[in-house]
């Protein structure tokens, strides 16, 4: 085993500069006149690792997992993980029930992602104490314009905030009066149509469960049911309309209402105007004949609808689409992946949390699988599709579990939120647990490589204003002078990207060294001076978790004697954040 490294000097509330994967770089409010990370490197050693990036990795084209919440925010102050609900609004507003049971979020101010919460900010600026405000249990959503921001209280009822901007929130209960006139009580599955409509499954006073909503018409909010409507203005009666079960869903392009029954099968409402709709069945007979059920969550879009479905014992991905006006089929992307690409269905995970997001392209459909990492099914082509593994391609490999939130910003771009994975039990005090989680497509780590780090030189940077960053490069014969200028956001250095991270407010200095064994397998660390509550990570080069454990004292080692050739880093945290930019290390049997 051999060596390629780091030795790093770190400084509280220095910036620091972390190589790629990690490339969109967000300037912090604050961080003016500091210094840059000193980083050296190995003698001659960043020719080893250059030859051997450029040759594994030239033109390597992936989808890269970053932890948004700790890479990509800056917590002024630190607000509570997320529990669920996450939604995204627009391209700089992401919204969130935390743990707390408050509405928390994180808004894009000046091209730098911050923390926000509605809950406090209707207190903070409009008096509404937040122990006045209905505590949330499920489904927060959003209007088109992102003006408003509805959800579920505990008490059953409907709650929700005016966004005035990005940082003013009025809280308000949102017409609850005429719910509790009615007898009507929220079950859930929210669906906003548009600005002025928004649709909910309710328990009415008999105990059934049926689609009401409220529609917007000349300024006031009116209560408004499609099941009701369904039985006035075109004589279906509510007693033989299928009961909703959840996930109410409104497909703009065809409007239609889909909601899943309590039989476990799809029904829709055809919106006529937004007061007339028309009840319909959705191909029960063709899920019938294959003899399938809803498993979970569905998602719909362009007329067709992809569900979760109970398919002999196991949970897969299905869809129902229209073929004519009248005329509904069904394709199973795990089937075709199975017919198709030769992929049998003993290799396909299943579809574990039952949730699931499809790209607006409609070309990839991510998903939680059974062993709490995020695969997907990608259209080929005439409704066939392949199913993508962790191995084939490196895609959404994540040491972190997709819990939930599922969903694509773009089709570049996949949201979700995390959960603790079993398979790595300690890591519960750093990134990764109920935190908002990415993966960024078309990073390429031979364009942006880690070996634009890696020189033997030093580097001191100074923040003119949150626009500039001036930075100075010291070789041994040599001085550069080098700025970087801001454009939306992300700072450019010398067509190599890297990320600036706030440190945590702790004052310290601290120093590491790593030391490798060859005979004996193990990987050597010092901490000088020791820090405790620090956990290290290691990744092989291709961005994949390999271990990862806590630091108990200023001298300690890893056991690597089980691991493959090839390039690894190491990273540390402290209290879920990054301290050190990565090191470096080969091994080489």
């Amino acid at each position: 085993m051999q060596s390629t490294c780091w030795n790093t000097s770190y400084y509280a509330n220095n910036p620091e500069f972390l190589p790629p994967p990690n490339t969109i770089l967000n300037l912090p409010n604050g961080l003016v006149d500091k210094n840059s990370v000193q980083s050296y490197a190995g003698w001659g050693e960043e020719n080893i690792i250059k030859d051997l990036i450029a040759n594994t990795y030239a033109g390597f084209s992936e989808w890269v997992h970053h932890n948004f919440t700790d890479e990509q925010v800056i917590s002024q102050p630190p607000i509570p993980h997320v529990s669920g609900s996450m939604i995204m609004v627009d391209s700089d507003k992401i919204y969130y029930i935390a743990t707390d049971k408050r509405i928390h979020g994180y808004i894009r101010d000046n091209g730098v992602w911050k923390t926000v919460s509605p809950s406090f900010s209707a207190e903070i600026f409009y008096g509404q104490n937040v122990s006045n405000q209905c505590l949330a249990i499920s489904d927060l959503v959003a209007s088109k314009d992102g003006k408003l921001l509805l959800y579920k209280g505990i008490d059953n009822l409907i709650h929700g905030f005016n966004v005035n901007d990005l940082w003013h929130y009025s809280y308000m209960d949102f017409m609850n009066g005429q719910m509790i006139s009615q007898g009507l009580s929220c079950v859930g599955g929210f669906s906003i149509a548009t600005n002025n409509l928004m649709f909910y499954i309710a328990k009415e006073s008999n105990g059934e469960q049926h689609v009401h909503g409220f529609n917007k018409t000349s300024g006031m909010w009116v209560t408004v049911s499609p099941t009701w409507s369904a039985q006035l203005y075109n004589g279906q009666s509510v007693a033989t309309q299928t009961e909703a079960l959840q996930s109410l869903r409104f497909d703009s392009t065809t409007n239609r209402l889909y909601y899943r029954g309590i039989d476990n099968y799809f029904y829709y409402y055809e919106m006529i105007n937004d007061w007339n709709y028309k009840y319909n069945t959705v191909s029960k007979v063709k899920m019938q004949q294959q003899n399938i059920s809803i498993a979970g969550d569905f998602v719909c879009g362009g007329g067709k609808v992809y569900y979760s479905a109970y398919d002999n014992s196991a949970t897969r991905l299905h869809t129902l689409y229209e073929t004519s006006a009248t005329v509904w089929n069904t394709v199973s992307p795990s089937h075709s992946a199975n017919i198709y690409k030769g992929q049998p269905l003993s290799i396909q995970l299943e579809i574990g949390f039952k949730q699931f997001a499809i790209s607006p392209n409609g070309l990839n459909i991510g998903y939680g699988s059974s062993d709490g990492l995020i695969h997907y099914y990608k259209d080929i082509g005439s409704s066939n599709y392949s199913y993508n593994d962790l191995y084939t391609p490196y895609f959404f490999h994540s040491p972190y579990y997709g819990h939930n939130s599922f969903q694509y910003k773009g089709n570049d771009a996949f949201f979700y939120v995390s959960a603790l994975d079993a398979h790595y039990p300690f890591v519960s005090s750093i990134a990764g647990d109920n935190k908002v989680h990415n993966y960024l497509y078309e990073e390429d780590y031979c364009s942006n490589p880690l070996i634009g780090e890696i020189e033997n030189e030093f580097r001191r940077g100074n923040f003119i204003d949150n626009n500039e960053l001036h930075y100075r490069i010291y070789t041994d014969s040599n001085r550069t002078d080098h700025k970087i200028i801001c454009s939306d956001g992300i700072y450019k250095l010398d067509n190599r990207i890297g990320r600036i991270i706030a440190a945590e407010s702790d004052t310290f200095k601290f120093k590491t060294r790593i030391y490798p064994n060859p005979v004996e397998g193990y990987l050597n660390i010092e901490i000088d001076p020791f820090l405790d509550k620090v956990v290290y990570e290691i990744y092989s080069i291709d961005g994949k978790m390999t271990k990862c454990g806590g630091v108990y004292s200023g001298y300690f080692k890893i056991d690597l004697s089980t691991e493959a050739s090839g390039l690894y880093y190491i990273v540390f945290r402290r209290g879920g954040r990054a301290i050190l930019g990565k090191k470096i290390f080969e091994l080489n049997r």
